[in-house]
């Protein structure tokens, strides 16, 4: 089945706020080019929730054309109801795409039973492979290892995206479910201890940025090969930076950020110039010459991309469809780089030098929530789940 870097592509949009396709192609083509392993369509880095079902359908036809068999695309048709999952899962199975990711029903909090049966009867109806996925975080429903070990069972659920975090949870799914089933990381903080403790790969957020490094981590990791480990903390800055605020908004931000003249680096997407964001041209040519000046590798990118999150995810709204949030940051938040002639200046504005320090803590709460506000919130819920 699929192996590495799977990404979570983002869904752009246009100033009418519908898909902008254009921008999708080039974006497909990027991750082709830089060796992604394969496409997750709208999941919830697609921002599914506030897709209309027939432009979900459609986008995920699109990119299934555009990718042309070059790279698995796996679709995201999974919801809180049974009969719509089954419904948008049908009208894109005949589009050629490689499986399906289906998410744990959200907001209708099932028991475990109800998570059971829910799966079992779309994968009774559907022909394709499915991915599952566990999000407690976002839909305060837990597939548990025992419910899994139950759906694994089912010829056409093939394997999980863990997005818990907890490699405690691997193991305990690992001793329960067949060998041949799959497992992903959901995290991308964990995704070396994830794939080194018998994981597969990852469906990553981060991918969106860097491709070909979470591409050669992912790799590295599965070969256990001392490589991973320099890969994982060069890429920790950046994981950190895309979770300070509800993904997708901090990804979609940084690929604005990337100019479509930066080319003397692996990370050029002009898409996002010209379509996903409401800005102003003027102040765009400023920033692009800047990030000129100092993209001329990956580390500069990566620590001028952290720099630019860390100021701006500050003020940013905690909007669905986040093309327009350009709006609503203030100038000076970001322009970090006024000033900066060497790397150092950036590193200073910036987080400590990669160290385990960046990952997500996981014994101290008030770190915890310091760092990454949005992750907080899966401590926080999971008592309510229990207590209702």
């Amino acid at each position: 089945m699929f192996t590495g870097s799977l990404v979570a592509l983002v869904t752009p949009f246009d100033a009418n706020n519908r898909v902008d396709y254009d921008a999708v192609e080039r974006l497909v083509e990027f991750h082709v080019s830089e060796g992604s392993d394969g496409l997750v369509i709208a999941g919830t880095t697609g921002e599914s929730p506030t897709l209309e079902k027939d432009e979900h359908a459609a986008l995920i036809k699109r990119v299934v054309e555009i990718s042309a068999g070059r790279l698995p695309v796996i679709a995201g048709t999974g919801s809180n109801a049974t009969k719509q999952t089954i419904d948008l899962s049908l009208s894109v199975a005949a589009s050629g795409i490689a499986a399906y990711l289906m998410v744990a029903p959200y907001y209708n909090k099932p028991v475990q039973e109800g998570i059971y049966q829910h799966f079992r009867t779309i994968a009774d109806a559907v022909d394709k492979p499915i991915m599952l996925y566990n999000v407690p975080g976002r839909t305060v429903t837990d597939i548990l290892p025992d419910t899994l070990a139950r759906l694994a069972g089912h010829s056409r659920i093939f394997g999980l995206k863990d997005a818990t975090g907890d490699m405690q949870r691997l193991a305990e799914i690992r001793d329960r479910v067949p060998e041949d089933f799959m497992l992903y990381s959901g995290d991308d903080f964990t995704t070396r201890e994830f794939i080194e403790s018998g994981g597969h790969g990852v469906v990553t957020v981060s991918g969106n940025v860097a491709p070909r490094l979470m591409s050669d981590l992912c790799r590295a990791a599965a070969a256990d090969n001392a490589k991973a480990k320099a890969l994982d903390e060069r890429l920790q800055p950046l994981n950190t930076a895309l979770f300070l605020r509800s993904n997708p908004i901090p990804v979609k931000y940084a690929l604005a950020k990337i100019g479509p003249d930066s080319t003397a680096n692996s990370l050029t997407i002009d898409a996002f110039w010209r379509s996903s964001l409401r800005t102003n041209a003027a102040g765009n040519a400023t920033r692009r010459r800047q990030l000129r000046r100092h993209c001329m590798n990956w580390v500069r990118p990566c620590t001028i991309l952290t720099a630019l999150l860390l100021g701006a995810c500050g003020g940013m709204p905690d909007c669905q469809k986040p093309q327009l949030y350009q709006e609503a940051v203030p100038g000076k938040r970001i322009e970090l780089l006024d000033g900066m002639d060497n790397l150092s200046a950036a590193r200073e504005l910036t987080i400590p030098e990669a160290s385990p320090t960046h990952r997500r803590p996981r014994a101290n709460a008030s770190m915890h929530h310091q760092r990454c506000a949005p992750r907080a919130m899966k401590g926080r819920m999971a008592p309510r789940q229990r207590r209702d």
